[in-house]
């Protein structure tokens, strides 16, 4: 029963599950490179609508240039950087609990966020070494050649913990906005997918 005084079905009331996968979006960008970016503190803008109302909204939202972080709220680990492994370790015990199948990586701004996924897939492998049902990884692309093959070489190329990739029709799933420069063996590699979460295709 939640809060709401609402009877929820417990598992022995739901039906036997079927195939379909759960993702959310998991964002990287904010590791010890974004930090040199905006050494600032985070625009945090729930706090500011506290503190001050509409005016302070909108004046915290304009706070910083390009690649400065905002935030809606403080997230409940804090101000953690994206490579932060105790952090890192947490969401993905959190998320294997929850049942999340995969998280899509949002990399459509030009930035791989090296630093953070390399650091997240050493940790999330080890917690699926230790018997956890970790969500697998996709990447969201932007129209951006040289990101790709940055991803290419980063990741897929070598196999970089590749018991950690999402497999749709047999093959890695990366998403892509638009279409990006692939080889033929880098076409074939991947089973692709267009994403409309920018609207760039049909």
């Amino acid at each position: 029963i939640d809060d709401a005084d609402r009877n929820m079905p417990g598992a022995a009331d739901t039906p036997v599950a079927n195939e379909k996968k759960v993702g959310i979006f998991y964002f990287l960008w904010r590791d010890r490179e974004q930090d040199s970016v905006s050494p600032i503190s985070p625009s945090d803008h729930y706090a500011a609508w506290l503190e001050g109302g509409e005016d302070a909204l909108w004046d915290c939202m304009m706070e910083g240039g390009e690649g400065h972080p905002h935030y809606w709220a403080q997230p409940y680990f804090g101000y953690y950087s994206s490579n932060d492994e105790w952090v890192l370790r947490r969401h993905a015990y959190m998320l294997a609990e929850a049942g999340v199948d995969f998280v899509y990586f949002d990399i459509t701004n030009n930035n791989i966020h090296e630093v953070s996924h390399k650091a997240l897939l050493k940790v999330w492998e080890e917690v699926r070494q230790e018997g956890y049902a970790v969500p697998k990884i996709v990447f969201l692309c932007g129209a951006y050649d040289a990101e790709f093959a940055e991803l290419w070489r980063s990741v897929y190329e070598p196999g970089l913990y590749e018991d950690l990739w999402l497999y749709w029709e047999g093959k890695p799933l990366l998403l892509l906005t638009d279409d990006v420069a692939m080889t033929d063996e880098q076409r074939e590699f991947f089973t692709v997918r267009y994403s409309w979460a920018v609207g760039a295709s049909d």
